[in-house]
């Protein structure tokens, strides 16, 4: 949510999660897919530096608005505080199509797709950022970069094929652009 243009290594297609926002306080090398580039690419930097701003004023989103916009794929809207007139109340998207998730459930999936790609746990929990407790881990400092980049480019081919729908996905929602 608070990726800035200035973290993006393009000609690397490399992007470099501070310490300062990641969960283990740790810097994280992210090796970004060719999906991911095309995505990046379209993306116009706002003037405060940050690639995907709100509307407020250029800042990142919330955690929870990104979780109240997808509560609101199963859940009618309520109604905004101080409005007189009801709101229009139409059928959420996912309401009775899918089962419930959140937006930490995506992270889930993905790492569990990958695995079905054939990628080993160890090089899905580098793409997580999840840091090894036992004693080697203390010794072993190499950033897994190459095997995080195979495991991203895999993924980031499998998401393309759902996409284009040159290969099925049965737990897959088309959903209507707005």
């Amino acid at each position: 949510m608070g990726l800035r243009i200035d973290e993006i290594d393009y000609d690397k297609r490399l992007w470099t999660l501070p310490a300062s926002r990641s969960k283990n306080g740790r810097e994280h090398l992210i090796p970004i897919s060719s999906l991911a580039c095309r995505i990046l690419a379209d993306a116009v930097p706002h003037s405060t530096g940050f690639l995907f701003p709100s509307g407020n004023g250029g800042e990142p989103y919330k955690g929870q608005s990104i979780d109240h916009a997808v509560q609101h794929l199963f859940e009618v809207r309520r109604r905004a505080k101080g409005r007189k007139a009801p709101r229009e109340v139409s059928v959420p998207p996912l309401a009775g199509v899918m089962e419930r998730f959140t937006p930490h459930d995506l992270r889930r999936s993905a790492a569990t797709r990958m695995r079905e790609l054939g990628i080993s746990r160890g090089d899905v929990k580098m793409v997580l950022n999840h840091i090894e407790s036992d004693v080697t881990a203390r010794y072993d400092k190499y950033d897994g970069l190459a095997e995080k980049r195979r495991a991203l480019d895999l993924w980031g081919a499998r998401l393309a094929e759902i996409i284009n729908g040159q290969q099925s996905a049965p737990n897959v929602v088309e959903l209507a652009r707005a």
